[in-house]
């Protein structure tokens, strides 16, 4: 049996928009589990190709990916008292499944949230303050929008499979 190795959601490579010393943003205050709760509850992270919804209810999490390695990830997501976001999901692609967690650190330097994908991504910034074009906290979007390409995607991975229950709003 081929096992798919897990789809792991990565964070722009790009450098941040402004100067930063990076052992102060390591060294700065990390995000309560509330302050992380209110970013990504009922919202969906759109990525380059495909997305991940988090639903307040229950935490459950459903994401996808398109192209040629698609897949779909169904699981939970939490929050840490050290300021990490983590998504827990089973992905399926054509190949077969496996289990897989991400997390996202979240720092706060004067108003702006820095993240880095652990455990060895790099800081860059998530929600700056003010606004700054192209923040990766710009890809959220308010409630379930991909609702309907994960069931497209669903049907294309996992035909005869039936979806989590993912509910919105709350």
């Amino acid at each position: 049996m081929i096992v798919a190795q897990p789809v792991l959601v990565s964070g722009p490579t790009a450098a941040t928009a402004e100067e930063v010393d990076l052992s102060a943003v390591t060294a700065a205050a990390p995000l309560t589990p509330a302050d992380l709760f209110h970013l990504y509850a009922d919202r969906t992270w759109v990525w380059e190709n495909g997305a991940a919804y988090f639903a307040k209810d229950g935490r459950q999490l459903r994401a996808w990916t398109d192209g040629a390695n698609a897949s779909i990830g169904q699981g939970r997501w939490l929050v840490t008292k050290n300021g990490k976001l983590c998504m827990d999901a089973k992905w399926k692609t054509l190949a077969g499944s496996t289990q897989g967690r991400t997390c996202f650190s979240h720092h706060r330097l004067g108003g702006t949230i820095y993240q880095m994908k652990d455990p060895s991504g790099s800081w860059y910034v998530f929600q700056a303050s003010p606004a700054q074009p192209a923040q990766e906290y710009d890809k959220f979007k308010s409630g379930d929008t991909t609702a309907a390409t994960f069931e497209k995607m669903r049907q294309m991975i996992s035909p005869g499979g039936q979806p989590a229950p993912v509910k919105s709003g709350g």
